[in-house]
């Protein structure tokens, strides 16, 4: 008897060590991105969050962009102006250029870490469960990035934590990235510096040629969709740039401005085109980003069909 039971009880502990693994590499809650360079969230905010029952804060802590003298350097680095509930999780996010993932410096990965452990014990912050890496990689980068994201996830694992990383629609033809979990980024996915794209942020046409094979990507997902806008600048129907604060650029007579939003119904189009190809990829949604102006400009309803299934 003892010795069938020696064998029968790893067994029946095998179902309970993947249903951990799954959890550990797809969390279930939905979350926002914080996307500015100073931490503190007015009421509304805070009002939005508790009403949606938003427990993780994707919080944007610097960038890595390349200097001429000392390689992937940090830079925007987030100030902490404001406290936040111990009841919501925050998952650093690190936006990493491109161009820093053309040469690959030794000791990037573990400065990295480090340097967002210490701003999260100086500021108050419980020690990550997860790190987020942001970077529109491409097939000349890729070989870099992943040795770079190996070694990440090493020195994230150590610390206990998972490492996600973001996916482009044009990234899901080429191999994941070595990473615990993806968020497969819906927005951004026309050209803003086309005066006649109407929707730059979010197209249903130019997402579908991406996700006809999404059941099959080798790396669990979650998704993020839009609910910001943008304001663009053209000249002479010359894009200029896009807008983010008043004074940025100098506005002509003759120049116009373009107000570019995704309609309630875009998203919810892209949602459901997106569920029906990957079922259950929604069970964990990201919204871009946590701005009054923001999440003010769709109707209850709208929250509703994207946050509560």
């Amino acid at each position: 008897m003892t010795l069938k039971l020696k064998h029968i009880l790893p067994l029946m502990l095998l179902p309970l060590l993947a249903a951990c693994e799954k959890e550990r590499t797809m969390p279930v809650e939905n979350g926002m991105y914080y996307w500015r360079t100073d931490l503190h969230l007015d009421k509304a905010e805070r009002d939005f969050m508790a009403q949606h029952g938003i427990k993780r804060l994707f919080v944007r802590f610097f960038d890595m962009v390349m200097s001429e003298t000392d390689g992937p350097v940090p830079n925007a680095t987030l100030t902490f102006s404001d406290s936040i509930a111990d009841s919501i999780e925050v998952v650093p996010v690190v936006y990493v250029l491109n161009e820093c993932m053309k040469t690959l410096p030794t000791g990037i990965a573990e400065k990295l870490v480090n340097r967002i452990w210490q701003m999260c014990e100086t500021n108050g912050i419980a020690a990550p469960k997860e790190l987020q890496i942001d970077c529109d990689w491409t097939a000349s980068t890729r070989e870099n990035y992943f040795k770079f994201l190996h070694e990440l996830r090493r020195y994230a694992d150590i610390r206990g934590a998972q490492l996600s990383v973001t996916i482009r629609l044009h990234q899901l033809r080429e191999s994941p990235p070595p990473a615990d979990c993806g968020v497969l980024m819906l927005y951004n996915t026309g050209d803003v510096s086309r005066i006649d794209v109407e929707k730059p942020i979010l197209d249903l046409r130019d997402v579908k040629p991406y996700i006809t094979n999404l059941e099959d990507y080798d790396l669990p997902l979650r998704t993020a969709y839009p609910i910001f806008g943008w304001r663009a600048l053209f000249r002479k129907n010359k894009f200029v740039g896009v807008i983010h604060y008043e004074g940025e650029y100098p506005v002509m007579p003759t120049d116009t401005i373009i107000e570019r939003r995704p309609a309630a119904e875009d998203v919810l189009a892209t949602y459901r085109a997106v569920e029906k190809a990957s079922k259950g990829i929604n069970n964990s949604v990201i919204l871009f980003d946590l701005q009054s102006e923001n999440i003010t400009q769709y109707e209850a309803d709208f929250y509703e069909k994207v946050l509560h299934r």
